[in-house]
C-alpha cells in the first residue's frame, strides 16, 4: 500500500535517535539561509493562543484575548511569543503561565526514526507538523535519502507526542500551532535535520535500541457512575443528534420562524430527525462485573450482559427483522441505546431505531407500513423468555393508537414531506428528581452534579 514499494519483500533498514532534552540544541537551519547556527531555547514556553483553543475547538478563554496573533516584542529566545496570563509592562514582565510551565513542564523527549522499505522512506514525527513544515521536511529527507519526494511518508504521532511543529514563519504569527510549539521557532527545522540525517544513514549502518524501562503517568483517575447521566434529556436524542442523523437545510430553502429559527451566522441549519421509532423502558443499572461468580447463579462462569440487548422484530414473529439483508439489533449500527436516567437500583433506557428503508426497483420504500415491534432483553434477564416487547408500530404512523399502553408524542415533523412523527413509550412513568444533597452540605454549597439523580417510581 506504500508508494514506491513494488517489491513484495523489500529490504528493511532502520535508524533511531532519542533527542532528550529538546532544549539548548544547536543546529544549522537548512531553511533560513543564515550563516550561523540556531539554537532551541533554554526553557519550554507556551503561548497565549494555545489556551484559546484551535479553530475547531475554541475555549471560553478565546473571548478573553487568548487568541491568535497576541504577541509581544522579541525579547526572549521564544521570539514574539507571549505566555498566557502575562503582565507585560516594558522591562517588567510577570507571567503566571511561565511559572506553570516550570512546575509542570511539557514532554521534552523526541524519539525520531527513519524506516526504509525498498524505495519508500518512513520518518516518524513525535507530534504534528503543519502542512508547510511537513512539505519542507519531506523535501529535505528525500534529498538526503536519494529518493523522490512522493516516496517519503511522514508518520505523525510516531512513538510519542511532544506538540505542534510549525515553520519559523508560522511560529512568528502565533496562531494555535505556533503557540503550542514549546521549544521555539526552530523546533520543526531541528527535527527535520535530524530526520534527514537518519534517513541518509539508513542503508549504511544498523542500530540496536538499548533496553529501557517505561513508566507513564496516567493522570487523574475519574470514575463515571450511571447517575452521572443527570436529569433525563428534553428530547431523547439530545447530544446524539449527529449520530441519529439530521436534516441539512440551507437559508434559501427554509422558512425562518420562531419554531424553526436558523442559527445566526450559519449557512446551514441541521435539524435532528425525530421521526425515528423510539422505545423507552425500565431496566436494571449497567453491570460492573463481566462474569457471574455466585455458584447458585445461573450465569456463574458465563459472561454477563452489561447493557440491554435490543432488537426489532416483525409483529408477533420470533426471528429478528432484516432490512436489505441486515439484521436489525443492537449489535449493528441501526439501533442507538441511551441511558436516559438512573436511580438507586434501576434505570430508564431509550432505544432509537434508525429505521432503514427497504426500496423496490423504482427506489420507493416498501416497508413504511410494515408492523414491527421492539424486543428488549434486559440487563438482569437470564433467558429469552423474559424479553420485553413494545406495542406494534409502523415507520409511517408510529405505535398503534388503539393500544392503551402506547404513547404518541405530538412533536410535529420539521419537514411536511417526511412521514411519521416522533413516537416513544417513555416507561409509562415520569422520573422524579430527588436531591440527596441537603442540610449542612447543601448550605455550604458542597454538592456536585452527581448528588442529584432521577428515580423512576
Amino acid at each position: 500500500a506504500l508508494p514506491g514499494s513494488v517489491d513484495p519483500m523489500p529490504s528493511i533498514h532502520f535508524q533511531h535517535q532519542l533527542v532528550h532534552p529538546l532544549t539548548e540544541r544547536s543546529f544549522d537551519d537548512p531553511f533560513d539561509g543564515q550563516k550561523y547556527l540556531q539554537r532551541t531555547p533554554r526553557t519550554a514556553e507556551g503561548g497565549v493562543a494555545e489556551l484559546g483553543g484551535a479553530s475547531d475547538g475554541r475555549t471560553s478563554l478565546y473571548d478573553l484575548a487568548h487568541r491568535e496573533e497576541v504577541t509581544s516584542y522579541r525579547r526572549t529566545e521564544h521570539g514574539s511569543k507571549l505566555p498566557p496570563f502575562t503582565i507585560d509592562a516594558g522591562r517588567v514582565r510577570f507571567s503566571i503561565g511561565s511559572k506553570a510551565f516550570e512546575e509542570t513542564p511539557p514532554p521534552d523527549r523526541a524519539p525520531l526514526a527513519s524506516l526504509r522499505l525498498g524505495k519508500t522512506v518512513l520518518v516518524s514525527v513525535p507530534g504534528e507538523m503543519t502542512t508547510m513544515m511537513g512539505a519542507r521536511t519531506r523535501r529535505l529527507v528525500a534529498a538526503k535519502a536519494g529518493v523522490d519526494e512522493d516516496q517519503v511518508v511522514l508518520v505523525g504521532f510516531g512513538n510519542g507526542h511532544v506538540s505542534y511543529f510549525p515553520t519559523t514563519e508560522e511560529y512568528d504569527a502565533q496562531f494555535y500551532e505556533g503557540a503550542s510549539d514549546y521549544y521555539g521557532p526552530g523546533t520543526g527545522s531541528y527535527l527535520a535535520t535530524v530526520l534527514a540525517r537518519l534517513a541518509g544513514k539508513a542503508q549504511t549502518a544498523s542500530v540496536h535500541l538499548p533496553a529501557r524501562d517505561y513508566d507513564y503517568k496516567v493522570g487523574e483517575i475519574q470514575a463515571f457512575r450511571p447517575r452521572d447521566a443527570g436529569h433525563p434529556a428534553y428530547h431523547v436524542d439530545d447530544g446524539v443528534n449527529r449520530i441519529v442523523d439530521a436534516l441539512a437545510m440551507d437559508r434559501e430553502s427554509i422558512a425562518i420562524t420562531p419554531v424553526n429559527p436558523i442559527v445566526a451566522g450559519a449557512d446551514e441549519l441541521r435539524i435532528p430527525r425525530r421521526e425515528n421509532p423510539t422505545f423507552c423502558f425500565l431496566d436494571a443499572l449497567p453491570r460492573l462485573r463481566n462474569w457471574g461468580d455466585d455458584p447458585d447463579d445461573d450465569a456463574a462462569g458465563v459472561c454477563r450482559r452489561n447493557l440491554p440487548a435490543v432488537a426489532v422484530h416483525l409483529k408477533d414473529q420470533k426471528p429478528v427483522a432484516k432490512v436489505d439483508g441486515r439484521v436489525q439489533n443492537s449489535s449493528g449500527t441501526e439501533i442507538v441505546t441511551i441511558l436516559s436516567a438512573a436511580g438507586e437500583d434501576r434505570a430508564e433506557w431509550c432505544a432509537i431505531w434508525l429505521a432503514p428503508r427497504e426500496l423496490d426497483e423504482d427506489g420507493l420504500p416498501t416497508n413504511l407500513d410494515t408492523e414491527y415491534e421492539f424486543e428488549v432483553l434486559g440487563v438482569s434477564a437470564k433467558n429469552a423468555g423474559e424479553a420485553l416487547r413494545s406495542p406494534p408500530f409502523t415507520i409511517r404512523k408510529g405505535f398503534v393508537q388503539d393500544d392503551p399502553d402506547s404513547l404518541q408524542c405530538a412533536t410535529p415533523s420539521h419537514d411536511e414531506q417526511m412521514t411519521g412523527g416522533h413516537f416513544t413509550q417513555r416507561a409509562q412513568c415520569t422520573p422524579l428528581e430527588r436531591d440527596v444533597c441537603h442540610g449542612f452540605w447543601k448550605w455550604l454549597g458542597w454538592c456536585d452534579l452527581g448528588t442529584s439523580y432521577c428515580e423512576a417510581p
